[in-house]
């Protein structure tokens, strides 16, 4: 039995009240996954309302599904990810170690690449 076949998939049904908008491009969806590497309050709370078929870029939907697997552990480094996805074989689907990288800059320089936008002002 592989490994992937273990990784839980973030498409059940979210809470009606989904407090943060589902993304609608994928800067949107950089910007979110920006964010929850950044702040284990926003991972949590945004792992919670959104769902994997949110994302359209296929990179991010395995992004997101990593971030949220090691949520119960507080296991949301870019690092802990890149293991995470590594170890189940989707490293490379999930656009390579580098990729993830450029997603964890400091919050300051996420909200300038994105517009000034963050995703609690919505």
């Amino acid at each position: 039995m592989s490994t992937n076949q273990n990784v839980p998939n973030r498409t059940e049904q979210a809470p009606e009240d989904r407090r943060y908008l589902i993304p609608q491009s994928v800067e949107d969806e950089r910007s979110i996954l920006i964010d929850m590497f950044a702040d284990p309050v926003f991972a949590h709370e945004a792992g919670l309302a959104l769902l994997t078929p949110d994302f359209r870029d296929e990179r991010h939907r395995h992004i997101f599904n990593a971030l949220c697997e090691g949520l119960p552990r507080n296991e949301t480094s870019h690092e802990a990810v890149i293991d995470r996805l590594h170890l189940t074989g989707r490293i490379r689907r999930a656009g390579g170690k580098s990729y993830i990288r450029a997603l964890c800059r400091p919050a300051s320089t996420a909200a300038a690449a994105t517009g000034g936008e963050q995703h609690g002002d919505r």
